[in-house]
């Protein structure tokens, strides 16, 4: 404990002295140093201010990433679905029970469609 307590006083005389020598600066100085001072603030500022419109850039670009990301995922999904609906009609045809002269003519129906569409 008297360690803490030297540590204190010692801390008490820094302080006392380093005040009594702030008050003795000249006065042209203390001016000088005060415009210094409020330069380095205003300058920090202006950086802080910078800084938010940087992080705000590199938000809205990992979110234009998550985007387009999820965007295309969505269309490979999509066309894996649709992909697999064809194949289960294909499936569907060949085991029903029903006569397939009914797709034979659904078919031609189809080419004569296309025909008259380009024709």
């Amino acid at each position: 404990m008297k360690k803490d307590q030297n540590d204190e006083v010692l801390l008490k005389q820094v302080k006392t002295t380093l005040e009594a020598a702030a008050n003795d600066l000249d006065p042209a100085l203390v001016t000088r140093l005060r415009g210094i001072r409020r330069a380095a603030i205003s300058e920090a500022g202006a950086r802080q201010f910078l800084r938010a419109w940087q992080w705000g850039g590199v938000v809205a670009a990992t979110l234009l990433v998550a985007v387009l990301t999820l965007n295309s995922l969505n269309d490979t999904l999509e066309n894996r679905i649709t992909e697999n609906v064809a194949g289960l009609d294909d499936l569907q045809m060949l085991s029903a029970t029903e006569d397939l002269e009914i797709y034979k003519d659904l078919e031609f129906y189809s080419w004569l469609d296309e025909i008259q569409k380009t024709g």
